[in-house]
C-alpha cells in the first residue's frame, strides 16, 4: 500500500513538473525572454530552451562556455557587461545590464539581463537571471529621438537641436572664428505642400 502511494505521488509530482516546464517554455517563447545560470568556477552559462531560441542555438545544447558567450557580446559592450569582475561577484541585490549580442545569423540584437548572485561562498560562484530581447524597444527609442531632433519635412536638425549644436560649438571654439548663415524662407511650408 505505502509503496504504491509513494509511486503515485512521484508520478503526480513528475507530471506537475513537466506541466510547469511546458508552461515556462511557452511563456519564454511568447515574451521573447529566457533564463540562464552562470557557474563561475566552471566558466559556463547554462541557458533555458527559450534563451537558446533567442540566441539562435539548438535547444539540445543549453550550455555555453564563458568564451562562447563572450564572443557573442558586441566588443564595445564587453567591458560594461563584465565591469563588476571579482567585485561584482561580491555584490548584493539585483544586477542589470543592457548590451548587444551578435547572433550566429549575423543579426545584432539588444538584450537586457537582470540577475542575482546565488548566496554561498565568498566570492559567489554562481548567478542566475533572465534575459529579454529589447531590440524593438531600442529601435523605437532611436526613432523617437530622431523625430525629436530633426525636421520631418527636410530631415535637417530642428531649431532646438540647431541651438544646442551652436551652443556646444561656441563653447568649444575659443581660438577660432565661427560663422553662421541663417536663411528664413517665409511661407516655405505652403510652397512645399
Amino acid at each position: 500500500g505505502q509503496l504504491a502511494g509513494n509511486a503515485i505521488e512521484r508520478i503526480r509530482a513528475q507530471r506537475a513538473l513537466t506541466d510547469a516546464v511546458r508552461s515556462l517554455n511557452l511563456a519564454e517563447t511568447a515574451a521573447r525572454f529566457g533564463i540562464w545560470e552562470a557557474d563561475f568556477e566552471r566558466d559556463t552559462v547554462t541557458i533555458s530552451s527559450g534563451l537558446a531560441a533567442l540566441l539562435e542555438r539548438p535547444a539540445a545544447r543549453c550550455e555555453l562556455s564563458r568564451t562562447e558567450f563572450e564572443a557573442m557580446v558586441h566588443p564595445d559592450d564587453r567591458n560594461a557587461l563584465w565591469s563588476g569582475g571579482e567585485g561584482g561577484r561580491r555584490a548584493t541585490g539585483t544586477l542589470q545590464a543592457e548590451f548587444r549580442l551578435t547572433l550566429p545569423s549575423g543579426a545584432l540584437h539588444w538584450m537586457r539581463s537582470q540577475w542575482m548572485l546565488v548566496p554561498g561562498s565568498k566570492p559567489t560562484t554562481r548567478a542566475t537571471g533572465a534575459m529579454i530581447d529589447i531590440t524593438s524597444e531600442r529601435e523605437m527609442l532611436l526613432e523617437m529621438m530622431r523625430r525629436a531632433h530633426h525636421d520631418s519635412l527636410t530631415g535637417l536638425l530642428n531649431r532646438a537641436s540647431l541651438y544646442e549644436c551652436l551652443e556646444r560649438l561656441i563653447g568649444t571654439r575659443r581660438d577660432c572664428a565661427l560663422a553662421l548663415v541663417y536663411i528664413d524662407l517665409d511661407l516655405f511650408k505652403e510652397i512645399n505642400d
